[in-house]
């Protein structure tokens, strides 16, 4: 019987690490806005400055080696291994008897 437990896509291992950085980024960008009290006007220009720094690298075999946080932002969901949020590439080989018949 199929269980949740069992579906490597429910793991964050299997997350699409541009994603992740991306919204690292962000987060990190926002956390810093806020600790210095900016206002909404001053996000958004300093916000234009963030979306052409380099992102951290990252394991993505697809991703350019420079990749720019606008970059990332534009390109991450049209990855052709990105799906509802995973990697397909990070996915583990299904192992039969696969539990839904789609043995490889």
């Amino acid at each position: 019987m199929w269980r949740e437990d069992h579906n490597p896509g429910l793991s964050a291992a299997y997350g699409c690490d541009r994603l992740d950085r991306l919204t690292r980024a962000f987060d990190d960008f926002f956390d810093r806005a806020e600790a210095f009290g900016l206002s909404e006007e001053e996000i958004l220009r300093l916000s234009a400055k963030q979306s052409g720094k380099t992102l951290p690298p990252g394991d993505c075999p697809l991703e350019a080696r420079s990749e720019t946080v606008e970059t990332a932002a534009r390109e991450a969901d049209r990855c052709p291994c990105f799906f509802q949020g995973l990697c397909l590439l990070m996915l583990p080989a299904c192992c039969p008897p696969c539990p839904l018949g789609l043995a490889t």
